[in-house]
């Protein structure tokens, strides 16, 4: 994008910054607006980011975005139902929520649809490679956005600390699962 996020243009400098893959086989399909919907947007643009998949922004009623290679794709709804509420404009469609921000980021890290091509699918129990994340808050994440690039980069997924910084249980639980193949120190490397 030609330039900074903020939170006015957040949505415009994520369009900008998007390649869509017209092979995608998943359309998402995110809150837009202002602070609050980046909160929860932000985590599944990570992944669209990555993989080149459309994103359309429901805000007031109305869906805005990507709105080429949209056929025989699978629609992920990511966010609250508050947020976005029934959807009928798509013929396969799956919501993923959660009941915060940080949850529902955690959710789309572990979460994979093989056959659409959609989520990290980074669950504890994999025995194979090392993962990259971008770790915010959600009142900072336009610092998250700004972060974008890691995404495709260091195929870095999105997680969010709690508002004063500090690591839910969930989210302990969660990364500490994800470490190296060692207990402590790469010496105990078998």
């Amino acid at each position: 994008a030609n330039m900074p996020p903020s939170e006015k243009n957040w949505q415009d400098f994520f369009t900008q910054s998007l390649r869509v893959d017209p092979e995608a086989k998943n359309v998402i399909v995110v809150p837009g607006g202002g602070k609050e919907a980046l909160q929860w947007a932000l985590p599944a643009l990570y992944y669209a980011y990555f993989n080149g998949s459309p994103v359309l922004f429901y805000e007031n009623g109305k869906l805005s975005g990507s709105k080429e290679h949209l056929q025989n794709k699978k629609t992920f709804i990511i966010g609250s139902t508050e947020m976005i509420p029934a959807l009928n404009d798509f013929g396969e469609a799956e919501r993923i929520t959660a009941n915060s921000p940080q949850q529902l980021a955690l959710k789309l890290a572990e979460y994979r649809d093989q056959e659409a091509e959609f989520g990290w699918g980074r669950e504890v129990d994999r025995d194979n490679g090392y993962f990259h994340y971008v770790l915010t808050i959600p009142d900072d994440a336009l610092l998250g956005l700004a972060a974008l690039s890691y995404a495709r980069s260091n195929n870095a997924t999105l997680l969010y600390a709690e508002e004063d910084g500090g690591i839910s249980g969930e989210l302990d639980r969660y990364a500490f699962a994800q470490r190296s193949d060692w207990f402590v120190t790469p010496s105990e490397v078998p």
